[in-house]
């Protein structure tokens, strides 16, 4: 007979669930780490979806991490990656003819 998974509860919202995400977050235990998918996601929500350069995204980075990591690839944590994201969500969005001219 399968070993039921435990009940995990979202951080985010509170639901208990036995899958391995909620909300967008890594609900199952283990090590962290800032795989190509991650890198990417953060990278086009800040460069694409809200129009920072490199020198205001690595500002942003910094700050969000007290200065641990000066490159998304050095992200260690769960708490500043997500931290990191939601500091990024929370920014103004670009509008698209501004994104093209960029």
């Amino acid at each position: 007979m399968p070993r039921r998974q435990p009940l995990r509860q979202c951080p985010r919202c509170g639901f208990h669930t036995r899958e391995k995400r909620c909300c967008g977050i890594d609900l199952a235990p283990g090590r962290f780490s800032m795989n190509p998918a991650r890198i990417k996601f953060v990278r086009t929500l800040a460069h694409r979806q809200k129009g920072l350069d490199d020198e205001e995204y690595h500002r942003i980075l910094a700050a969000v991490t007290d200065g641990r990591c000066e490159s998304t690839k050095k992200i260690r944590r769960r708490r500043d990656f997500i931290a990191l994201v939601d500091t990024l969500k929370g920014l103004p969005d670009v509008r698209r003819y501004e994104r093209r001219a960029a």
